[in-house]
């Protein structure tokens, strides 16, 4: 697994989030459940990336390990959000 994600260019490192759709009404709260639930940030710091993905790309600054990149992208799953 691990080789994959190097071969899709993840290897650790930042995360990047990205609104790719508008899933409907609590997405962007169950994508801000995830990134805390992940990363261990405070509402704010959370709510902060959900917003820069919303215009852009919200960066987790950080070493993430593949775990958390993994983790991170199942959370988000159905979220209308995802890493990128």
């Amino acid at each position: 697994q691990i080789f994959m994600e190097l071969l899709m260019g993840h290897s650790g490192g930042v995360l990047r989030v990205k609104r790719i759709s508008n899933a409907g009404n609590g997405s962007k709260i169950n994508a801000i459940k995830a990134i805390r639930s992940v990363t261990r940030f405070g509402l704010k710091e959370a709510k902060d990336v959900a917003d820069a993905a919303d215009q852009n790309i919200g960066v987790i600054d950080g070493s993430w390990s593949v775990e958390h990149y993994n983790h991170l992208k199942r959370e988000l799953a159905g979220t209308g959000y995802d890493l990128v």
